[in-house]
């Protein structure tokens, strides 16, 4: 892009808006690292593809495509990052499996064993003050309802300096974070 275009991008205030535009360029946005090595090591311990395809549905979350985790997994199923007997299955199974770690201690700053900081169980405390518990026995409940029940948001630009087209080692970079929150 030139200068004139990365200011352009630069300068629009939400991210639709952005991707929008690169869309009227042609332009587009692929998956080069995740800047942060041990959330990749952490992502890496669900499956090797998934700091690439968390990437993807980031950029379709941006795109202004969906919220819902469970929506852009089955974006991101039929985008060519995975081929399986069943992309769908796959990358929901590997999905859940990342916010079933994350809900249960999986940190992007320390490094992740793959231990559970919870064993016994999970309480879930909904926002109009239903408590729903699910036993150790009822992990794929657990799994499926953190599954549907989540969605990602953006977290403050400034605070976490993203958003914005920048050059490094001659090659033009996007970074871009998200949040993952509970649907309301």
């Amino acid at each position: 892009m030139s200068d004139k275009e990365i200011e352009t991008f630069n300068g629009f205030k939400k991210f639709k808006d952005k991707f929008d535009y690169l869309k009227l360029l042609g332009a587009d946005i692929s998956f080069y690292t995740t800047e942060n090595e041990t959330l990749e090591f952490n992502l890496k311990m669900v499956t090797a593809e998934m700091p690439e395809l968390l990437a993807e549905m980031i950029k379709y979350y941006y795109q202004g495509k969906s919220h819902s985790i469970s929506e852009l997994t089955a974006m991101a199923a039929n985008s060519g990052i995975v081929s399986t007997k069943n992309n769908a299955v796959y990358c929901a199974h590997n999905v859940k499996e990342m916010l079933t770690n994350i809900a249960l201690g999986m940190v992007p700053n320390t490094l992740w064993t793959g231990d559970y900081e919870a064993t016994g169980g999970f309480i879930i405390v909904k926002e109009d003050g239903d408590v729903v518990c699910y036993h150790i026995y009822n992990r794929n409940e657990f799994k499926n309802y953190i599954f549907a029940a989540t969605r990602f948001d953006t977290p403050s630009q400034s605070k976490h300096g993203f958003g914005k087209i920048y050059e490094e080692n001659g090659e033009q970079r996007l970074k871009l974070n998200v949040q993952i929150r509970f649907v309301k």
